[in-house]
Protein backbone atom coordinates (compact mmCIF):
# COMPACT_ATOMS: atom_id res chain seq x y z
CA UNK A 1 0.00 0.00 0.00
CA UNK A 2 2.70 2.67 0.81
CA UNK A 3 4.78 1.52 -2.63
CA UNK A 4 1.47 2.44 -4.27
CA UNK A 5 0.83 5.58 -2.24
CA UNK A 6 4.95 6.54 -2.92
CA UNK A 7 4.68 5.89 -7.17
CA UNK A 8 0.75 7.91 -7.15
CA UNK A 9 2.70 10.80 -5.29
CA UNK A 10 5.69 10.60 -7.91
CA UNK A 11 3.18 10.59 -10.86
CA UNK A 12 0.76 13.59 -9.37
CA UNK A 13 4.09 15.29 -8.50
CA UNK A 14 5.43 15.13 -12.15
CA UNK A 15 1.86 16.21 -13.39
CA UNK A 16 2.37 19.09 -11.78
CA UNK A 17 5.78 20.33 -12.66
CA UNK A 18 4.86 19.47 -16.24
CA UNK A 19 1.19 22.45 -15.48
CA UNK A 20 3.33 24.40 -13.83
CA UNK A 21 5.93 25.11 -16.59
CA UNK A 22 3.84 25.31 -19.22
CA UNK A 23 2.08 28.32 -17.28
CA UNK A 24 5.81 29.97 -17.00
CA UNK A 25 6.11 32.55 -19.99
CA UNK A 26 8.58 32.18 -22.59
CA UNK A 27 11.57 34.67 -21.86
CA UNK A 28 12.21 36.64 -25.40
CA UNK A 29 14.61 39.00 -25.70
CA UNK A 30 11.41 41.70 -25.58
CA UNK A 31 10.72 40.34 -22.31
CA UNK A 32 14.42 40.77 -21.19
CA UNK A 33 14.98 44.23 -22.50
CA UNK A 34 12.12 45.64 -24.00
CA UNK A 35 12.71 47.54 -27.56
CA UNK A 36 12.48 51.59 -26.14
CA UNK A 37 11.47 54.11 -28.99
CA UNK A 38 13.74 56.60 -30.04
CA UNK A 39 12.54 59.29 -32.54
CA UNK A 40 15.52 61.64 -33.22
CA UNK A 41 13.36 64.74 -32.17
CA UNK A 42 14.64 66.83 -28.93
CA UNK A 43 11.67 66.23 -26.20
CA UNK A 44 11.85 68.42 -23.18
CA UNK A 45 10.65 67.41 -19.61
CA UNK A 46 7.58 66.27 -18.59
CA UNK A 47 7.66 68.66 -15.14
CA UNK A 48 6.25 67.78 -11.91
CA UNK A 49 7.24 71.06 -10.35
CA UNK A 50 8.07 72.99 -13.09
CA UNK A 51 11.40 73.92 -14.02
CA UNK A 52 12.82 72.15 -10.93
CA UNK A 53 11.45 67.97 -10.66
CA UNK A 54 10.77 65.95 -14.20
CA UNK A 55 8.66 63.04 -13.57
CA UNK A 56 11.19 60.77 -12.42
CA UNK A 57 12.78 58.98 -8.77
CA UNK A 58 14.16 61.61 -6.66
CA UNK A 59 15.58 61.14 -3.40
CA UNK A 60 14.87 64.15 -1.38
CA UNK A 61 17.48 63.94 2.11
CA UNK A 62 18.14 66.47 5.35
CA UNK A 63 19.65 66.15 8.72
CA UNK A 64 16.68 64.65 10.95
CA UNK A 65 14.06 66.96 12.61
CA UNK A 66 15.30 69.77 10.27
CA UNK A 67 12.06 70.22 8.34
CA UNK A 68 11.96 67.71 5.37
CA UNK A 69 8.26 66.73 5.84
CA UNK A 70 7.28 70.19 6.35
CA UNK A 71 9.06 71.31 2.77
CA UNK A 72 7.39 68.23 1.10
CA UNK A 73 4.28 68.73 2.11
CA UNK A 74 3.69 71.72 0.73
CA UNK A 75 5.50 71.06 -2.19
CA UNK A 76 4.01 68.02 -3.21
CA UNK A 77 0.54 69.64 -2.39
CA UNK A 78 1.12 72.31 -5.03
CA UNK A 79 1.80 69.21 -7.55
CA UNK A 80 -2.05 68.38 -7.37
CA UNK A 81 -2.76 72.29 -8.11
CA UNK A 82 -4.57 72.59 -5.41
CA UNK A 83 -2.35 75.54 -3.23
CA UNK A 84 0.14 77.92 -5.43
CA UNK A 85 2.93 79.87 -4.15
CA UNK A 86 4.62 82.87 -6.27
CA UNK A 87 7.39 81.96 -8.55
CA UNK A 88 6.77 77.77 -8.06
CA UNK A 89 4.34 76.63 -10.79
CA UNK A 90 2.51 73.71 -12.13
CA UNK A 91 1.72 73.06 -15.67
CA UNK A 92 0.55 69.12 -15.13
CA UNK A 93 -1.63 68.98 -12.21
CA UNK A 94 -1.33 65.33 -10.45
CA UNK A 95 -3.17 63.02 -7.96
CA UNK A 96 -0.44 62.82 -5.01
CA UNK A 97 -0.59 59.35 -2.10
CA UNK A 98 1.43 60.63 0.46
CA UNK A 99 2.93 57.58 2.87
CA UNK A 100 4.16 59.30 5.94
CA UNK A 101 5.27 57.00 9.07
CA UNK A 102 4.12 60.47 11.42
CA UNK A 103 -0.13 60.92 10.05
CA UNK A 104 -0.23 63.25 13.14
CA UNK A 105 2.60 65.63 11.95
CA UNK A 106 1.30 65.94 8.29
CA UNK A 107 -2.58 66.51 9.42
CA UNK A 108 -0.77 69.31 11.38
CA UNK A 109 0.91 70.94 8.40
CA UNK A 110 -2.23 70.39 6.25
CA UNK A 111 -4.15 71.97 8.64
CA UNK A 112 -1.86 75.22 8.32
CA UNK A 113 -2.18 74.98 4.79
CA UNK A 114 -5.68 74.61 4.75
CA UNK A 115 -5.88 77.72 7.05
CA UNK A 116 -3.98 80.01 4.87
CA UNK A 117 -5.02 78.84 1.28
CA UNK A 118 -8.80 78.23 2.26
CA UNK A 119 -9.54 74.82 0.78
CA UNK A 120 -11.93 72.18 2.77
CA UNK A 121 -11.27 68.41 3.82
CA UNK A 122 -13.57 67.74 0.28
CA UNK A 123 -10.98 69.64 -1.90
CA UNK A 124 -8.32 67.40 -0.59
CA UNK A 125 -9.81 63.96 -0.85
CA UNK A 126 -10.27 64.64 -4.30
CA UNK A 127 -6.58 64.70 -5.21
CA UNK A 128 -4.45 64.04 -2.22
CA UNK A 129 -4.41 60.81 -0.24
CA UNK A 130 -2.51 60.47 2.99
CA UNK A 131 -1.69 56.70 3.14
CA UNK A 132 0.21 55.13 6.97
CA UNK A 133 3.59 53.74 6.41
CA UNK A 134 4.28 50.29 7.20
CA UNK A 135 7.54 48.41 7.22
CA UNK A 136 7.04 46.11 3.80
CA UNK A 137 9.19 44.42 1.09
CA UNK A 138 9.36 46.67 -2.02
CA UNK A 139 7.56 43.22 -4.15
CA UNK A 140 5.15 43.44 -1.59
CA UNK A 141 4.51 47.13 -1.97
CA UNK A 142 5.48 46.75 -5.89
CA UNK A 143 2.51 43.93 -6.27
CA UNK A 144 -0.37 45.61 -4.17
CA UNK A 145 -0.34 49.23 -3.94
CA UNK A 146 1.33 50.38 -6.50
CA UNK A 147 -2.04 49.39 -8.84
CA UNK A 148 -4.30 51.00 -6.40
CA UNK A 149 -1.97 54.44 -7.70
CA UNK A 150 -2.18 53.60 -10.81
CA UNK A 151 -5.83 54.14 -10.54
CA UNK A 152 -5.50 57.85 -10.03
CA UNK A 153 -4.51 59.17 -12.82
CA UNK A 154 -5.98 62.03 -13.59
CA UNK A 155 -7.10 63.96 -17.35
CA UNK A 156 -5.75 67.42 -17.99
CA UNK A 157 -6.18 69.03 -21.06
CA UNK A 158 -2.80 69.89 -22.43
CA UNK A 159 -1.39 71.85 -25.87
CA UNK A 160 -1.02 68.37 -27.10
CA UNK A 161 -4.68 67.46 -26.39
CA UNK A 162 -5.75 65.16 -23.36
CA UNK A 163 -3.59 62.91 -21.44
CA UNK A 164 -3.96 60.64 -18.56
CA UNK A 165 -1.09 62.41 -15.77
CA UNK A 166 0.65 59.52 -13.52
CA UNK A 167 0.18 59.86 -9.58
CA UNK A 168 3.11 60.82 -7.90
CA UNK A 169 3.78 58.86 -4.95
CA UNK A 170 5.56 59.89 -1.78
CA UNK A 171 7.25 57.75 0.48
CA UNK A 172 8.43 59.54 3.45
CA UNK A 173 10.49 58.41 4.78
CA UNK A 174 12.23 55.22 2.55
CA UNK A 175 13.64 53.50 5.68
CA UNK A 176 10.01 53.66 7.88
CA UNK A 177 8.25 52.30 4.04
CA UNK A 178 10.44 49.64 2.89
CA UNK A 179 11.72 46.75 4.63
CA UNK A 180 15.64 45.77 4.07
CA UNK A 181 17.90 43.25 5.76
CA UNK A 182 20.78 45.62 5.57
CA UNK A 183 20.49 49.82 4.54
CA UNK A 184 24.16 49.63 3.60
CA UNK A 185 23.78 46.91 1.17
CA UNK A 186 23.82 48.33 -2.12
CA UNK A 187 22.98 45.29 -4.06
CA UNK A 188 19.88 45.22 -1.79
CA UNK A 189 19.10 48.88 -2.30
CA UNK A 190 19.43 49.25 -6.04
CA UNK A 191 17.40 46.13 -6.39
CA UNK A 192 14.73 47.65 -4.05
CA UNK A 193 14.80 51.22 -6.19
CA UNK A 194 14.50 49.13 -9.36
CA UNK A 195 11.19 47.42 -8.37
CA UNK A 196 9.92 50.87 -7.42
CA UNK A 197 10.62 52.82 -10.08
CA UNK A 198 9.13 50.06 -12.42
CA UNK A 199 5.93 49.54 -10.01
CA UNK A 200 5.04 54.02 -9.75
CA UNK A 201 5.97 54.48 -13.35
CA UNK A 202 8.51 56.19 -12.36
CA UNK A 203 7.09 59.25 -10.51
CA UNK A 204 8.15 58.99 -7.13
CA UNK A 205 9.63 61.11 -4.57
CA UNK A 206 11.38 58.81 -1.65
CA UNK A 207 13.03 60.91 1.61
CA UNK A 208 15.98 60.23 3.55
CA UNK A 209 18.58 60.78 6.16
CA UNK A 210 22.03 62.48 5.80
CA UNK A 211 24.87 60.78 8.13
CA UNK A 212 25.76 63.02 11.10
CA UNK A 213 29.30 62.89 9.63
CA UNK A 214 27.98 65.58 6.80
CA UNK A 215 26.24 67.96 8.47
CA UNK A 216 27.35 71.89 7.65
CA UNK A 217 28.39 70.22 3.98
CA UNK A 218 26.78 72.07 1.13
CA UNK A 219 24.51 69.98 -0.99
CA UNK A 220 27.06 68.85 -3.78
CA UNK A 221 29.17 67.04 -0.88
CA UNK A 222 26.00 65.65 0.75
CA UNK A 223 25.16 62.10 1.11
CA UNK A 224 22.77 59.63 1.87
CA UNK A 225 22.58 57.16 5.36
CA UNK A 226 22.53 53.93 4.05
CA UNK A 227 23.65 52.14 0.85
CA UNK A 228 25.18 54.35 -2.50
CA UNK A 229 22.90 52.63 -4.60
CA UNK A 230 20.32 55.19 -3.44
CA UNK A 231 21.64 57.81 -4.84
CA UNK A 232 23.26 56.13 -8.24
CA UNK A 233 20.12 54.48 -9.48
CA UNK A 234 17.65 58.26 -8.80
CA UNK A 235 17.57 60.05 -11.37
CA UNK A 236 18.43 63.19 -9.16
CA UNK A 237 18.85 64.36 -5.09
CA UNK A 238 17.94 66.81 -3.13
CA UNK A 239 19.24 68.34 0.40
CA UNK A 240 17.68 70.54 2.79
CA UNK A 241 20.23 72.64 3.77
CA UNK A 242 19.85 74.27 7.17
CA UNK A 243 20.62 78.47 7.19
CA UNK A 244 20.68 78.71 11.36
CA UNK A 245 17.86 80.55 10.97
CA UNK A 246 13.94 79.34 10.73
CA UNK A 247 14.71 79.19 6.99
CA UNK A 248 15.45 76.94 5.10
CA UNK A 249 16.82 76.02 1.49
CA UNK A 250 15.71 72.52 -0.51
CA UNK A 251 19.12 72.76 -3.33
CA UNK A 252 19.79 69.75 -5.89
CA UNK A 253 22.73 67.56 -5.32
CA UNK A 254 22.94 65.52 -8.25
CA UNK A 255 20.76 66.66 -10.89
CA UNK A 256 20.55 65.57 -14.52
CA UNK A 257 18.40 68.13 -15.85
CA UNK A 258 18.85 72.16 -16.64
CA UNK A 259 16.15 73.39 -15.07
CA UNK A 260 15.90 76.92 -14.25
CA UNK A 261 15.00 76.77 -10.74
CA UNK A 262 17.43 75.50 -8.72
CA UNK A 263 16.20 75.87 -5.10
CA UNK A 264 13.31 76.65 -3.46
CA UNK A 265 13.20 78.55 -0.17
CA UNK A 266 11.23 77.47 2.72
CA UNK A 267 9.91 80.28 5.44
CA UNK A 268 8.05 78.94 8.14
CA UNK A 269 6.18 81.47 10.37
CA UNK A 270 5.04 80.05 14.15
CA UNK A 271 1.59 80.31 15.28
CA UNK A 272 -0.63 79.23 18.21
CA UNK A 273 -4.05 78.29 18.43
CA UNK A 274 -6.83 76.54 20.58
CA UNK A 275 -6.51 72.78 19.93
CA UNK A 276 -9.14 70.30 21.41
CA UNK A 277 -7.80 66.35 21.86
CA UNK A 278 -9.47 63.23 20.93
CA UNK A 279 -10.16 63.45 24.58
CA UNK A 280 -11.85 66.54 24.59
CA UNK A 281 -9.52 68.43 26.51
CA UNK A 282 -8.07 71.59 25.29
CA UNK A 283 -4.62 73.28 24.88
CA UNK A 284 -2.73 76.06 23.35
CA UNK A 285 -0.89 74.77 20.25
CA UNK A 286 2.11 75.62 18.33
CA UNK A 287 2.33 75.30 14.67
CA UNK A 288 4.06 76.40 11.76
CA UNK A 289 3.07 77.80 8.47
CA UNK A 290 5.22 77.11 5.69
CA UNK A 291 5.71 79.17 2.52
CA UNK A 292 7.83 77.92 -0.26
CA UNK A 293 9.33 80.27 -2.97
CA UNK A 294 12.15 80.22 -5.55
CA UNK A 295 15.37 80.10 -4.20
CA UNK A 296 18.77 81.23 -5.62
CA UNK A 297 21.92 78.48 -5.73
CA UNK A 298 24.27 81.59 -4.90
CA UNK A 299 22.06 82.40 -2.09
CA UNK A 300 22.07 78.67 -1.04
CA UNK A 301 25.38 78.14 -1.11
CA UNK A 302 26.03 81.49 0.55
CA UNK A 303 24.06 80.69 3.33
CA UNK A 304 25.11 76.93 4.11
CA UNK A 305 28.88 78.00 4.00
CA UNK A 306 27.76 80.86 6.41
CA UNK A 307 26.25 79.06 9.00
CA UNK A 308 29.24 76.39 8.76
CA UNK A 309 31.48 78.83 9.42
CA UNK A 310 29.53 79.60 12.48
CA UNK A 311 29.05 76.29 13.80
CA UNK A 312 33.54 76.64 13.54
CA UNK A 313 33.17 80.23 15.18
CA UNK A 314 30.86 79.28 18.41
CA UNK A 315 33.47 76.04 18.71
CA UNK A 316 36.18 78.12 18.69
CA UNK A 317 34.86 80.45 21.48
CA UNK A 318 33.58 77.39 23.24
CA UNK A 319 37.01 76.29 23.53
CA UNK A 320 38.84 79.18 24.54
CA UNK A 321 35.93 79.81 27.37
CA UNK A 322 36.94 76.58 28.92
CA UNK A 323 40.57 76.90 28.80
CA UNK A 324 42.48 79.10 31.32
CA UNK A 325 45.16 79.81 28.88
CA UNK A 326 44.22 78.86 25.46
CA UNK A 327 47.14 78.68 22.64
CA UNK A 328 46.26 78.77 19.41
CA UNK A 329 47.57 75.89 18.45
CA UNK A 330 45.21 74.27 21.68
CA UNK A 331 41.93 75.75 20.10
CA UNK A 332 42.43 74.49 16.66
CA UNK A 333 43.29 70.95 17.84
CA UNK A 334 40.40 70.95 19.86
CA UNK A 335 37.76 72.43 17.11
CA UNK A 336 39.11 69.77 14.81
CA UNK A 337 38.47 67.18 17.38
CA UNK A 338 35.04 68.64 18.30
CA UNK A 339 33.56 68.01 14.75
CA UNK A 340 34.91 64.61 14.47
CA UNK A 341 35.56 62.39 11.25
CA UNK A 342 33.13 61.38 8.27
CA UNK A 343 32.77 57.89 7.31
CA UNK A 344 36.14 57.68 5.49
CA UNK A 345 38.21 58.43 8.36
CA UNK A 346 38.98 62.25 6.92
CA UNK A 347 37.79 65.12 9.58
CA UNK A 348 34.76 67.26 9.20
CA UNK A 349 36.12 70.36 9.66
CA UNK A 350 39.43 70.42 8.59
CA UNK A 351 42.74 72.58 10.18
CA UNK A 352 42.43 74.98 7.75
CA UNK A 353 39.07 76.08 8.19
CA UNK A 354 39.23 76.39 11.94
CA UNK A 355 42.15 79.10 11.21
CA UNK A 356 40.60 81.03 8.73
CA UNK A 357 37.27 81.77 10.98
CA UNK A 358 40.05 82.30 14.07
CA UNK A 359 41.52 85.00 12.57
CA UNK A 360 38.13 86.21 11.43
CA UNK A 361 37.08 86.26 15.07
CA UNK A 362 40.26 88.31 15.97
CA UNK A 363 40.07 90.66 13.28
CA UNK A 364 36.08 91.69 14.49
CA UNK A 365 37.15 91.41 17.67
CA UNK A 366 35.43 89.09 19.58
CA UNK A 367 38.59 87.13 20.63
CA UNK A 368 41.76 89.03 21.87
CA UNK A 369 45.18 88.19 22.80
CA UNK A 370 47.59 88.13 25.79
CA UNK A 371 50.42 87.61 27.50
CA UNK A 372 50.46 85.06 30.16
CA UNK A 373 52.17 84.96 33.17
CA UNK A 374 55.88 83.27 33.17
CA UNK A 375 54.19 80.97 35.35
CA UNK A 376 51.67 79.30 32.54
CA UNK A 377 53.43 76.21 30.20
CA UNK A 378 52.76 77.29 26.67
CA UNK A 379 54.65 74.79 25.27
CA UNK A 380 56.30 77.16 22.91
CA UNK A 381 53.98 79.45 22.68
CA UNK A 382 53.74 83.40 23.30
CA UNK A 383 50.66 84.22 24.13
CA UNK A 384 46.88 83.24 25.04
CA UNK A 385 43.66 84.14 23.79
CA UNK A 386 40.66 84.77 25.60
CA UNK A 387 36.83 86.72 24.48
CA UNK A 388 36.55 89.66 25.69
CA UNK A 389 33.47 90.95 27.82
Amino acid sequence: MTEIQTLDDRVEHMRHEHETADQQPILTADNVFPPAPVTLEFEAYSWVIDQFVYEGTFLFTGSQGLGKTTCLVPLALAATGLIQFPGITVSTPRQVVYVTEDVFQVNQILSALAEEHKFTAEDLDEVFHVRQSKNKSASDIAAHFAPYVKTLKRQVLTPAGKFMIPALTVLDTFSASIKMENENDNAEGAKNIAILRGAFDDVLWLTGHTPKSTRGYDAKNQTTRGASSFEANTQGTFYLADTGTNDRFLQSGKRRDQGKLRAIALRIELKQRQSTNKYGLTDEQDYVVPYLSPGVEATVQASARTNKQMKIENAIIAEIQNKECATKNKVLNAVVDHFGKDQKGNNVVGTNSVNDAFKELDLQGKIKSFRPPKEAKLQGATECWLVPD
